[in-house]
């Protein structure tokens, strides 16, 4: 018999997904609002998350104790929104529009 149950390493990364999907939908909804009059080009990672744990590192560290990677990285994505990522270092920040 096949068991479909998350492990707590599975609960706890998608938590943190959350949180973090949490806090981005707050500035999404206000870059959206005010992205005509005040380009914004946070660089590096978002403030409001600087002081937490990145779910893909806790992935990284907790990785044996998951369903496994594909369906751990699975979960977290569906509590994500693809489209704000507070943690980009790179060209598309941000707010960058890119």
């Amino acid at each position: 018999m096949v068991d479909f149950s998350l492990t707590e390493a599975d609960r706890r990364l998608v938590a943190l997904a959350h949180r973090e999907n949490e806090i981005g939908r707050k500035y999404a909804r206000e870059r959206d609002r005010d992205s005509e009059n005040e380009p914004s080009r946070v660089r590096g990672i978002h403030p409001d998350v600087a002081d937490l744990e990145s779910p893909h590192d806790a992935l990284e560290r907790e990785k044996d104790g998951t369903s496994g990677l594909v369906i751990a990285e699975a979960l977290m994505d569906m509590v994500s929104a693809t489209d704000v990522n507070l943690r980009d270092t790179g060209e598309d920040a941000f707010g960058t529009g890119c």
